[in-house]
């Protein structure tokens, strides 16, 4: 799933659901001060939600300046993706928490139909 926008910052979000479990995404961001640098980071997360706790892997990728070819960023793209594939549960951090923002209506069972709506890999 492509999220453009994310969260209101100057983002695109390609996210997608793993086989070992969560969500992971490769994010584009924009440098504000510069406005041609997008720098590419990997992301993988397991969600606990009955702990209201996430365990969470990041790594920045690459930087592709938008004035270069763009077989670099689809080649940087496919480097995230190998490392997130590469990543196992060993892999990520502690659990962080509690997210009390997730509210009580957004039970388990809610979060993993919209999991299964993503793309796996």
């Amino acid at each position: 799933m492509i999220e453009r926008y994310r969260q209101g910052r100057a983002a695109w979000e390609l996210r997608f659901a793993r086989e070992l479990g969560g969500e992971a995404a490769l994010v584009l961001s924009l440098r504000e001060r510069t406005g041609h640098v997008l720098d590419l980071s990997a992301v993988w997360w397991i969600d606990d939600f009955n702990a209201r706790s996430r365990r969470l892997r990041s790594q920045k990728i690459a930087a592709w300046d938008r004035r270069a070819d763009h077989l670099v960023l689809r080649q940087q793209l496919d480097a995230g993706l190998s490392l997130i594939d590469g990543w196992r549960e060993d892999d990520l951090g502690p659990a962080r928490g509690p997210y009390l923002s997730w509210s009580r209506e957004q039970t388990a069972a809610g979060f993993e139909e919209a999991r299964r709506q993503l793309p796996r890999r």
